[in-house]
């Protein structure tokens, strides 16, 4: 008798047998599927993955004699289990389809129906057992993901019907491991007290924490938890750190332990404090990358077997004694040291860095309410420094006729302070503003261009002053500007 084949078909992954808590599907349903420690499958081999059960939903009847192909992107099959049996049921389990396991390529599985015991079994759904092929865990990994597709094949003619829409992922490969920032440093040096020390005292710290997240990656046996286990967690956090050099002659590790700046180390697993736990292994000659890790195999059965390390690195300056504290961002770059579940073929991985916040000065703040821009104009910003403090940026906020503020930092001669003498940062001024300015206010010699100032410097209050002026060239007049430093005390 012929069928004539018109519905569509879809297919689902059911992990209800090996992942608790995954209900039955409607077609063309998705479940989250096999999800394999990358790690794991780097030092345990070549292991065999054994699939999770496989819901494949009839879109058409189908013939005696017909096949079902499965056909897999990065996924090799291996062997199949000419003995699992396929059982094609309706919603009230009432068998209407049975197939067996009848061949396989290193990219696909073939079905064949060996009996349909209703007239129209479109709609039945089939389970593909766990056991009904394998493949290799190392043949996906590198992809992350293996997905496939089905289709029918009439088994006179080898015609195909009842194809797939979609691509079902079936597993995926992920990292054990992910590093995050705890506590960002975000000290704000003091430069009231030679840049020696933080407004809020003499330390600031910076936290991370690493996670292990063994308990959700599949066995490679499809029933089980399987992980690499781990021995030591890695890390480097990158800035300037010069104020460690206490002799002023590089960098080594003793400078962290002693002298004016130092830097402490203390660990937890399992939000437990590990005494001896962690180590701080080294920091470069240019003070710009301090290494540290945590032990992650302490002895204590307890500890060892928490998902959560953490380090806390405490960054010191008891005075205001050279070197100065300087500012500027961090990152944190991380790597984990592992095993396969033996203990055998260890092996590490580095992921991505992330920032770890930013120290910044405190210091001398003025507001200049009004100055004229113009190109007839010539600016004077007299930036007095009578302290023996120099270096460090210089920004400048400004609010420009409207549009949205702009900030900025000076750049070129005369644009840092200079130790006991006065800058006229006028003209660096002009030049950042005019990267602020719009197309529709210029040219500069026509029209308005005036703007309310915010200057920032890394200086003492006390000892630093604004002077403020501008004259108009056209008519050779100055006029004497009022900002807060001078005026508004």
């Amino acid at each position: 008798m012929y069928v004539q084949h018109i519905r569509g078909g879809a297919v689902a992954v059911a992990v209800g047998l090996a992942l608790a808590g995954v209900n039955s599907m409607a077609a063309n349903s998705t479940v989250t599927p096999f999800i394999f420690s990358t790690e794991a499958m780097g030092v345990s081999g070549a292991n065999p993955v054994q699939n999770p059960v496989i819901r494949y939903d009839l879109g058409q009847t189908i013939d005696n004699g017909d096949f079902v192909r499965l056909t897999f992107t990065n996924f090799a099959v291996s062997a199949i289990n000419g003995a699992a049996n396929v059982v094609c049921s309706d919603g009230a389990g009432n068998v209407n389809v049975d197939f067996a396991v009848h061949d396989f390529t290193s990219n696909s599985v073939t079905l064949r129906a060996n009996s349909r015991t209703v007239a129209d079994a479109t709609g039945s759904r089939c389970f593909i057992p766990q056991d009904a092929f394998r493949g290799l865990a190392s043949q996906f990994s590198s992809a992350g993901t293996a997905t496939f597709t089905t289709t029918a094949i009439t088994g006179t003619g080898g015609n195909q019907f009842d194809a797939g829409t979609t691509a079902t992922t079936i597993f995926a490969a992920a990292s054990q491991f992910t590093a995050a920032l705890t506590t960002a440093l975000d000290g704000v040096v003091n430069v009231e007290n030679n840049r020696g020390s933080f407004t809020t005292g003499t330390a600031d710290v910076l936290a991370i924490s690493w996670t292990n997240d063994q308990a959700s990656r599949a066995g490679f046996d499809g029933t089980s938890t399987q992980s690499a286990k781990v021995s030591r967690y890695n890390a480097t956090v990158n800035g300037n750190f010069s104020f460690l050099d206490d002799g002023l002659d590089g960098c080594t590790i003793a400078d962290l332990g002693a002298g004016a700046g130092s830097l402490a180390i203390t660990a937890t697993s399992a939000g437990v404090a590990i005494a001896g736990g962690a180590s701080l292994t080294s920091i470069n000659t240019a003070c710009s990358a301090i290494s540290f890790n945590v032990d992650a195999d302490t002895g204590d059965t307890t500890l060892d077997a928490s998902t959560v390390y953490g380090a806390t690195l405490t960054f010191s300056k008891g005075s205001n004694t050279a070197p100065a504290i300087a500012v500027g961002g961090f990152t944190v770059s991380t790597s984990v040291n592992y095993a396969n579940v033996a203990g055998n073929s260890a092996a590490s991985a580095s992921y991505a860095s992330f920032g770890a916040g930013e120290w910044t000065y405190s210091g001398f703040v003025a507001v200049v309410p009004f100055m004229p821009f113009e190109e007839r104009f010539s600016n004077t910003v007299y930036l007095s420094n009578r302290s023996a403090q120099s270096g460090g940026a210089i920004t400048v906020t400004a609010y420009v006729d409207g549009n949205s503020p702009c900030t900025f930092t000076l750049s070129g001669a005369n644009s840092s302070p200079t130790a006991n003498a006065p800058i006229n940062i006028g003209g660096r001024i002009k030049a950042g503003i005019r990267g602020c300015t719009t197309s529709a206010q210029t040219p500069w010699a026509t029209g308005s261009l005036r703007a309310t100032l915010v200057i920032t410097s890394p200086l003492p209050s006390a000892t630093t002053e604004l002077v403020t002026a501008y004259t108009d060239t056209a008519v050779n007049r100055t006029v004497s500007v009022p900002n807060s430093s001078t005026d508004y005390r």
